[in-house]
């Protein structure tokens, strides 16, 4: 019977120790296991955070591409925007010098009437006084009519070829005493202007 106890208890003592190093073996392996699994997790969290840190980098440098290109476009709507405002005042510009210039040549063209009708009357009027009896007045008096108002050399001169456009003796209602007049008044004033 003690023998047995002997034997018992080394056989008890060597399974408790068998069953510890069992425990140790298995929490070594677990820790292994979970060291291993930690190990897995931390490799591929970092691919995962390198796979995020490289696409935020490339989202980083789309970002700052369109940046890029957003400035670009602003600086070229910008000038597209000061090129149209500087035609439009151009153009503008332009207008009120063509108004200007039309108005000016309207009022030149009034004016231009004014004496065409002035010139006209007093050109109807000497045709009036023809057809009476030229013959019965004096030449003088009829080559000063002609004449009338006229203050310079150079307004004879061009009076004088108007006159004789109308009464050269070519003409239809040309006459040689009217055109006689005429040139005997046109000395006489040219004289008198010489002095």
């Amino acid at each position: 019977m003690g023998i047995t106890r002997k034997n018992n208890q080394p056989n008890r003592a060597n399974s408790a120790e068998i069953l510890q190093n069992q425990q140790r073996q298995k929490a070594l392996d677990d820790m292994i296991r979970a060291q291993h699994e930690f190990e897995q997790w931390r490799v591929q969290e970092t691919e995962r955070l390198q796979y995020h840190k490289q696409k935020l980098r490339t989202q980083k440098r789309q970002i700052e591409q369109e940046r890029m290109e957003l400035d670009l476009e602003k600086r070229h709507f910008h000038h597209q925007q000061e090129f149209q405002e500087t035609r439009q005042k151009n153009e503008e510009h332009l207008l009120d010098m063509k108004r200007e210039i039309l108005e000016r040549e309207l009022y030149k063209l009034a004016e231009d009437r004014k004496r065409f009708e002035q010139k006209k009357s007093l050109y109807e009027k000497v045709d009036a006084r023809q057809k009476e009896d030229i013959r019965k007045r004096p030449a003088n008096v009829y080559g000063a009519m002609f004449f009338a108002g006229i203050d310079s050399r150079s307004a004879l001169k061009k009076r004088y070829k108007d006159l004789l456009k109308i009464y050269h003796p070519d003409n239809q209602c040309g006459d040689t005493d009217t055109i006689a007049a005429i040139n005997q008044e046109y000395q006489r004033l040219m004289n008198q202007m010489k002095t």
